[in-house]
């Protein structure tokens, strides 16, 4: 619950839009090492997207709905997409997401999601 964490994602010219990169410069200082997203279609986002991040409406005491990463210890990241810094996410059909881990992790290809989740 960090106003720090900030998710670049955006729309290309031609494909999937992507989550391009996950940053927490406060408490990941030496660089999160995290990858990309493909979310398995277009319309996710209007244009290029800067989710979170210190003026996206969080702050060190307000965390309602802030852009989040959090780590369980064992197998599961989880990622919550708090609100955008400019447009709204327009997508709202399920896909499979498929995420290509950084290289620096050591995790050969790429892992597909399971089943869909709408956000």
């Amino acid at each position: 619950m960090d106003p720090n964490v900030v998710i670049d994602a955006n729309q290309p010219g031609s494909g999937d839009d992507v989550i391009s990169s996950v940053t927490d410069s406060t408490d990941c200082a030496g660089g999160f090492h995290f990858g990309s997203i493909d979310l398995g279609q277009r319309g996710y986002f209007n244009s290029a997207q800067t989710i979170g991040g210190p003026g996206a409406q969080c702050s060190a005491t307000k965390t309602t709905g802030c852009t989040r990463i959090h780590w369980d210890g064992g197998h599961t990241l989880t990622i919550t997409l708090g609100q955008p810094q400019s447009g709204e996410p327009t997508q709202k059909a399920p896909v499979v997401a498929v995420y290509t881990p950084d290289p620096a992790l050591g995790v050969p290809g790429t892992i597909s999601s399971a089943k869909s989740v709408l956000f």
